[in-house]
């Protein structure tokens, strides 16, 4: 019998979550991507990370890197940051990626984990450094807390990165490119 492949919207749930750990191997098993939170001189842009297959990225780059091929197996991932309650501080990755209604999170920050809607409590501190024991966050809180970003916040935060990978590496006339671009998105969208 010919080997037949679905995509993972026409398979079900339990194809979307299985083409979901595809990725995580590939990306951080095969290809050995890791991420941190900030940006670092070795981090480079979307383009130079595309080049170089594996190694230190930074954590938007990456969560980009991991919608798009989710995108293309099926499966439709938002791209949220994480934005704690007032007198909450945030103890985990300021990104995450959101599967639609199932409430799944992907942490790129710890390779690709899944996290559930209970999981992101630990990320929200209390201030008394527990994770939020003081005052537990009602399910809705925590969804509150994972705000969707839209195209155009996508779009300025890889110009952003862009910019800053290109300063760190001494492209200048790239690193000018880049603000130049950055301003002209800024003066759009505030219009």
């Amino acid at each position: 019998p010919a080997l037949r492949v679905l995509s993972a919207a026409a398979a079900g749930r339990v194809s979307q979550e299985n083409a979901l750990h595809a990725i995580q191997l590939l990306l951080f098993d095969v290809l050995d991507f890791h991420a941190a939170p900030e940006p670092t001189p070795e981090q480079a842009s979307l383009p130079d990370l595309l080049r170089r297959r594996g190694g230190a990225a930074s954590l938007f780059s990456l969560c980009v890197l991991y919608a798009t091929l989710a995108r293309k197996l099926g499966v439709g991932l938002q791209l949220v940051r994480l934005s704690p309650p007032p007198g909450r501080t945030l103890r985990g990755p300021p990104f995450l990626l959101a599967l639609g209604p199932a409430e799944l999170f992907i942490d790129i920050l710890a390779a690709g984990r899944l996290r559930t809607l209970s999981d992101l409590a630990q990320f929200l501190d209390g201030g008394d450094g527990d994770g939020g024991a003081v005052g537990r966050l009602s399910p809705a809180q925590l969804r509150a807390a994972a705000k969707p970003l839209d195209q155009r916040a996508v779009c300025l935060q890889l110009v952003r990165e862009s910019e800053a990978s290109s300063a760190s590496v001494g492209r200048l006339a790239h690193a000018q490119f880049w603000s130049a671009q950055r301003e002209l998105l800024e003066a759009y969208l505030r219009e």
